[in-house]
């Protein structure tokens, strides 16, 4: 999968450090809502992706910049449970490298998940989430047609 700008592909094993990268950014643990990750949590994460591509054929992605074949960070559909009241239901992710901020890469990231999500997948909607202190992914997320529900307290 691309886009203009960018190169997606299924995580394997050997992400573990490009995954760490990302997961270890001090800008990335103010965003994240899984928290704070060790090597052996983010491990078990990249083995989570790995599964569930295998069993749903989507996941996470690896993402990479074309241009100079720099990791930029992930994004993809996980079906998950966010909260217990809610149950699983299929979510939008990603989560880019500080250095790759503002450069309007989750605008090309977002509209190619909806459409692999409506056309490919046929859902029926499509749920996000964030941190209630990361008013940018708000807007952001606003923007493509997201629209806030409520507070939910993560499993």
């Amino acid at each position: 999968m691309q886009s203009k700008r960018l190169i997606f592909r299924p995580f394997i094993e050997s992400d573990l450090d490009f995954l760490c990268q990302l997961q270890f950014s001090p800008e990335i643990l103010k965003t994240n809502i899984d928290g704070e990750q060790t090597r052996e949590t983010v491990k078990r994460h990249l083995d989570n992706f790995i599964a569930h591509q295998k069993e749903f054929g989507f996941s996470q992605m690896a993402i990479f910049e074309k241009e100079s074949g720099a990791f930029v960070g992930r994004c993809g559909l996980s079906n998950r449970i966010l909260n217990y009241d809610i149950g699983q239901q299929t979510e939008i992710r990603f989560a880019l490298l500080p250095e790759f901020w503002n450069k309007k890469f989750a605008h090309e990231i977002i509209p190619l998940l909806q459409n692999f999500a409506f056309e490919n997948l046929r859902l029926d909607f499509l749920v996000a989430s964030t941190l209630t202190t990361n008013p940018k992914s708000f807007h952001l997320l606003n923007k493509f047609g997201f629209k806030f529900i409520k507070d939910i307290k993560p499993c």
